[in-house]
C-alpha cells in the first residue's frame, strides 16, 4: 500500500490545532491510515487505496479535522468561470483519448508545499493510476503559457526540453533514454505519433503520461497553476483531477474552469459537484449491531465530512447523504456504513459472541494435499514452493517444446513473469538448476495450481491442481522412477497402468503415460539430454508430472 509523509507542524497548520507526535500516532490510526513511524517532525503513514484523496497532507488534515470535531460537514469549494481552452486533436483518440484540466492561482506554493503535490502525483501516479497507464497528471506554471492549449499528437522528431534534462531532444529519444521514458514509455511505445500537450506558441508543456517539460516548470515562485490529467479512463481522470485541486484550493488556491473543446462535445472541468447517496439507518444498525438513532448518525456522517439529512420522504429511517466529489470510494450503501463504524470509533464497539456455534474444518482439497506431501516426503522428496508466474522460454524452448498460448500477464516488470505456469516439471528443472553446489541425490517434489486455456469456461481459463516430483544424479533411471509412481499410488490404494507414449521433454522410450480407471492422469520418465543442457543440468534427471483431480477420492 502507498505511504505518505508530511510535516507535522504543516499538518497542524492545516487542521487548525496543534497535536503531538504522541497524539497524532493515537489517533490518526482511528481514522483508518495506518501509522509507520516519525522522526522529530517528520511522520510517515501507510494510506489504504481506497481512499487515494488521503495521499496528500492536505487530503489527510480535511479528514482529520473533522475527525477531531473541528471542522465537521461537507467542505465547499467554489469553480469560478475561467474562460481558459484546451482543444482535442482526434489524433489522439486510439492513444489516450481523455484529458481534463483546472487552473489554480493564489496557492500558497513554499517548499513544503510542492513537496507535497509533488508526492501526491508521485502516489496517485503509483496506486489509483496505475503506474499511469490510466492516468498521468501534469503541473506547469501558468503565467508561462498561452492559451488555447493543444492536446494533440507529434512525430517522434519533435523536440523539448524534458524536466531533468538542459537540451532539447526527440520524443523518440526521450521515451527510451529518459528516466522516466525507461520507466513509463511501455504505455505508448507501440505507436507511431506520441501525445503531446502544447501551448498557442507551439510550446510544449508535455508528453502525457511520460515527462513534463522544463520551459513551464513549476517553482517557489509560481503563483498560478495549470494542471492536467490525461489517460485512458474518463472516470479516473475525473477523479485524480478533484483530488489535486481540492488538496490546492486546501492550501488557500482559488479554483478556475477549463473549457475541453473535444471535435464533437465539449466538457468543463474540473466538476466538483457533490454526490447524493441515501443509507437505510435500519441497514447500518443491523451490520454494526449498534443502535444509533437518526441525528447520531448524522452526526457521525458529518465527521467523516459528508453532509446528512434525514430524508422525509420515505417511511423508513433513511438518511441523504451528500458526498463531497474527492471521495472516489463511496460506491454502495456499505461503504457509508463503514464511515460510521470509523466516527463511532471501533474501540466503543462491544465483542459479542455469535448466536449460532459454528466449527471450522479443513477444506478436503488441503486435507489430501497435505496427504500427497506427506506420502512424498516419505518417500525422501523435500517440498519445493515455486512461482506460479513464469515465462514462454522455461514454460517451452528449455523443454523441447512448441510454444503454446497461455495466460499472460499485462505489462510485466520482468521478462522473467510474463506467463502463468501450465505445469510444474520447469519450475522445478529451475530449482535443480540453481541448487547443483549441493550434494546429489537431489529429490524435489511440489503440488501446486497451474492455469490453461479453456474455451467452455466463463472466464476462458481452468485451473488445474498438479502434483510433481524429480530425481537427480547420475545413476537416475526409469526404474527408479517407476518405482516411485508405483509408491505414491499404492499409498493412495489406487490402481493403475502405464502404456508407452512420447513427449519431447522426455527421452524416447524411456517416458510412460499413467492411466488411472483407463484415463490418463500423468507421465513420468527420463529427462532427455537437450533439456538438461538447456537447463545446464549434468546429472541425469528422471521426473514425473500428476493430475492431482485423478488422484482424488470423488467427492
Amino acid at each position: 500500500m502507498p505511504t505518505m509523509t508530511f510535516n507535522r507542524k504543516d499538518f497542524c497548520k492545516l487542521v487548525g490545532k496543534d497535536f503531538s507526535v504522541k497524539e497524532l500516532s493515537e489517533k490518526i490510526p482511528m481514522l483508518g491510515v495506518a501509522w509507520e513511524h516519525a522522526e522529530g517532525d517528520e511522520i510517515e503513514v501507510e494510506v489504504f487505496p481506497n481512499r487515494p484523496d488521503m495521499l496528500s497532507v492536505e487530503g489527510l488534515a480535511r479528514a482529520f479535522s473533522a475527525f477531531v470535531n473541528i471542522d465537521v460537514g461537507l467542505p465547499e469549494y467554489v469553480v469560478e468561470d475561467g474562460g481558459y481552452k484546451v482543444h482535442v486533436d482526434k489524433s489522439v483518440t486510439a492513444i489516450r483519448p481523455y484529458i481534463v484540466c483546472a487552473v489554480v492561482k493564489g496557492a500558497k506554493l513554499d517548499d513544503t508545499a510542492i513537496k507535497s503535490l509533488l508526492q501526491l502525483q508521485e502516489k496517485l501516479h503509483a496506486s489509483h493510476c496505475r503506474r499511469r497507464a490510466k492516468a498521468a497528471m501534469g503541473v506547469c506554471d501558468l503565467d508561462k503559457i498561452k492559451f488555447p492549449v493543444k492536446y494533440t499528437t507529434g512525430a517522434p522528431n519533435i523536440n523539448f526540453t524534458p524536466l531533468g534534462w538542459d537540451t532539447p531532444h526527440p520524443l523518440s529519444e526521450i521515451l527510451k533514454k529518459h528516466p522516466r521514458g525507461i520507466e513509463y514509455g511501455w504505455i505508448i511505445e507501440r505507436n507511431t505519433v506520441f501525445p503531446i500537450l502544447a501551448d498557442a506558441k507551439d510550446m510544449i508543456l508535455s508528453m502525457p503520461p511520460i515527462v513534463n517539460s522544463k520551459d513551464a516548470a513549476i517553482t517557489v515562485k509560481t503563483k498560478n497553476l495549470f494542471i492536467d490529467v490525461t489517460g485512458t479512463d474518463p472516470k479516473t481522470v475525473k477523479e485524480v483531477l478533484n483530488i489535486v485541486v481540492t488538496s490546492l484550493a486546501d492550501r488557500g488556491g482559488k479554483l478556475y474552469s477549463v473549457d475541453i473543446d473535444y471535435p464533437k462535445l465539449t466538457e468543463t472541468t474540473p466538476d466538483l459537484s457533490p454526490r447524493i447517496a441515501k443509507l437505510d439507518l435500519n441497514y447500518a444498525n443491523k451490520l454494526l449491531g449498534i443502535k444509533l438513532g437518526i441525528t447520531e448518525a448524522i452526526d457521525l456522517l458529518k465527521r467523516m465530512r459528508f453532509d446528512a439529512v434525514e430524508f422525509l420522504d420515505s417511511k423508513e429511517s433513511v438518511i441523504e447523504v451528500t458526498v463531497p466529489a474527492y471521495r472516489t470510494d463511496i460506491m454502495h450503501p456499505i461503504d457509508l456504513v463503514e464511515d460510521i463504524a470509523i466516527a463511532y470509533g471501533y474501540e466503543n464497539f462491544k465483542p459479542e459472541l455469535p448466536p449460532l456455534f459454528t466449527v471450522g474444518e479443513e477444506s478436503s482439497d488441503e486435507e489430501f494435499n497435505r496427504k500427497l506431501i506427506s506420502i512424498m516426503t516419505g518417500l525422501g522428496f523435500q517440498e519445493a514452493l515455486t512461482y506460479v508466474l513464469s515465462n514462454s522460454m522455461k514454460l517451452f524452448t528449455n523443454m523441447g517444446l512448441k510454444e503454446q498460448p497461455t495466460v499472460r500477464t499485462v505489462n510485466p516488470r520482468t521478462v522473467e513473469f510474463t506467463s502463468v505456469r501450465t505445469w510444474l516439471l520447469p519450475s522445478l528443472l529451475e530449482a535443480l538448476a540453481a541448487n547443483q553446489h549441493n550434494p546429489f541425490p537431489q529429490k524435489l517434489a511440489e503440488i501446486g495450481e497451474c492455469l490453461v486455456l479453456d474455451n467452455s469456461t466463463d472466464t476462458g481459463t481452468r485451473t488445474i491442481r498438479k502434483l510433481a516430483a524429480v530425481i537427480c544424479y547420475d545413476a537416475a533411471n526409469l526404474t527408479e522412477c517407476r518405482s516411485v509412481v508405483n509408491s505414491i499410488l499404492g499409498n493412495l490404494g489406487l490402481e493403475y497402468s502405464v502404456r508407452p507414449t512420447e513427449h519431447p521433454s522426455f527421452i524416447p522410450s524411456r517416458v510412460g503415460e499413467i492411466l488411472i480407471n483407463g484415463k490418463p492422469a500423468g507421465f513420468f520418465g527420463e529427462i532427455h539430454p537437450a533439456v538438461l543442457s538447456n537447463w545446464k543440468l549434468e546429472k541425469a534427471v528422471i521426473a514425473l508430472e500428476l493430475d492431482v483431480s485423478a488422484l482424488q477420492p470423488a467427492r
